[in-house]
């Protein structure tokens, strides 16, 4: 989690240095699959994803990490695409994907929700529901606080209160439960946006947040900004001894290290040639039929 803020945190200062552009990865793995659509960054660095190259992609430098871009929803087309690779299998194998809010309003998710659920695919959904929608509420769009009321035939389960240990529990609970064989799980993480749709508006350098939004009070975002996991957790593990708060410092200082290590390597990377902007767009070779 440090590491994912931290280094969102210095990518929001490059993107208002630099005017620099975000984009977003889709990743398959021999072990599991995760898929995840506009500002996926953060899942990519849970997965182990190197801090190096994803500062290069963004500043559009030649050595920076490239894969697929992937529009919203898009990514729940990876249902479908398990659903074909392993209809009949039980490797122990699963399909995650992230989305926000605004992610299940369209027939994509409905529709992968319906063919998890009906062939018991080892999916599990997590909706990221921080309550706006680019610049409107999620509660002027749906009408409901709470997507997981919404009919899926999936099992549905809610974390809330930013709450680190809750949010284990339910994911460990989901993939316990699609590795058995019981199905596909949608988990709604609640949480706040700190910045704007984009990032740079309202935000400054060296400061977390954004204020002065016209579609939000300034009261709002500190009432959240209050309930910061990150602290809250690292209270807990103090408390119960797990960490002491001198190493709780070497831990932010170590990885306050690596993401300004990480920004200083994409700043000194080549800038792309132009034949670049072909790579990754055509595939080689045949591809065989698909046969039922």
């Amino acid at each position: 989690m440090l590491k994912i803020r931290l280094w969102e945190t210095k990518i929001k200062d490059l993107v208002i240095s630099y005017f620099v552009i975000r984009i977003s990865y889709f990743e398959r793995r021999k072990t599991n699959n995760a898929s995840r659509a506009h500002r996926g960054h953060g899942h990519l660095i849970a997965k182990g994803g190197d801090l190096n190259l994803m500062p290069a992609e963004i500043t559009h430098k030649a050595t920076g990490k490239r894969n697929a871009y992937l529009v919203v929803r898009i990514s729940y087309f990876v249902v479908r695409i398990s659903r074909d690779e392993r209809r009949g299998t039980n490797d122990g194998e699963l399909v995650v994907s992230f989305g926000g809010d605004g992610s299940i309003q369209g027939s994509f998710f409905t529709s992968a929700a319906n063919s998890a659920a009906t062939y018991k695919l080892p999916w599990i959904s997590v909706i990221e529901n921080n309550q706006f929608q680019i610049w409107v509420r999620s509660i002027l769009v749906s009408r409901i606080s709470s997507f997981v009321f919404r009919e899926t035939n999936d099992e549905e389960r809610t974390t809330a209160n930013l709450k680190v240990m809750a949010v284990y529990n339910v994911a460990r609970y989901a993939v316990e439960k699609a590795r058995s064989g019981g199905g596909p799980t949608l988990i709604e993480c609640k949480t706040y946006r700190w910045y704007d749709h984009y990032g740079t508006g309202g935000a400054q350098i060296g400061k977390d947040g954004a204020f002065g939004l016209g579609y939000r009070s300034d009261r709002e975002l500190r009432d959240w900004m209050a309930k910061d996991p990150i602290p809250r957790f690292r209270r807990f593990l103090v408390n119960e001894k797990v960490l002491t708060e001198e190493r709780a410092d070497e831990i932010v200082a170590e990885v306050g290290q690596a993401v300004e290590k990480a920004a200083a390597f994409a700043e000194a990377q080549p800038v792309p040639k132009p034949q670049d902007g072909l790579l990754n767009v055509f595939a080689e070779g045949a591809v065989a039929l698909h046969k039922s």
